[in-house]
C-alpha cells in the first residue's frame, strides 16, 4: 500500500510540474524551477519589504493558490527613491545559532507565508553576483538646478 501510494505522489507531482510548465504563469515556474534547483530566490513586496529566501515545498502558487511558503535568510527593505536592495536583518545568524546549540529543528519556525497578491517581483538571487555588481549603493541623483531663462 505505501509503496503504491509513494508511486502516486511521484506521479502527481510530476504531472503537477509538467502542467505549471505548459500552463503556468512565469511566478509559478520561477517558485518551482528554484525549488528544484535549490536557488534563492529575491521577492520584493509591494509595500518595499523583500526577502531574500528559499523556495520550500509547495512554494508553487498553482498549488498553494493564494499563499507561498519560504525560509528567510535576509530580509530588508527597497530604498524609496533609487530602489536599491538594503539588507537589515540576517536570519543565518540566528539559524546558525541554533545548529550550534543543537536546535536545528527551530529553523522551521521561522517559515513565512507569504501573500502572492502582495509580492511586486520576484527574482533567483546570487549572493556572489549582487555582492559583486549591486551591493554597493548608487548615487541618488542630485535635485536639478531649476532652469532660469535668460532676459
Amino acid at each position: 500500500y505505501t509503496q503504491a501510494r509513494n508511486l502516486w505522489r511521484d506521479d502527481a507531482v510530476e504531472c503537477r510540474g509538467q502542467v505549471i510548465f505548459e500552463e503556468g504563469l512565469n511566478l509559478e515556474q520561477l517558485f518551482m524551477r528554484a525549488f528544484n534547483e535549490e536557488k534563492e530566490l529575491l521577492v520584493s513586496m509591494k509595500s518595499g519589504k523583500i526577502y531574500r529566501c528559499q523556495p520550500l515545498e509547495g512554494s508553487h502558487p498553482a498549488i498553494i493558490h493564494t499563499h507561498v511558503p519560504v525560509i528567510p535568510l535576509q530580509s530588508g527593505c527597497r530604498h524609496p527613491e533609487t530602489q536599491h536592495v538594503e539588507f537589515h536583518t540576517d536570519y543565518q545568524l540566528v539559524y546558525a545559532a541554533l545548529r550550534e546549540a543543537g536546535r536545528e529543528e527551530d529553523i522551521s519556525d521561522f517559515e513565512l507565508v507569504l501573500p502572492v497578491a502582495e509580492i511586486a517581483s520576484v527574482t533567483i538571487f546570487q549572493l556572489d553576483v549582487w555582492e559583486t555588481w549591486f551591493k554597493r549603493k548608487p548615487l541618488i541623483p542630485a535635485a536639478e538646478e531649476p532652469f532660469e531663462s535668460s532676459p
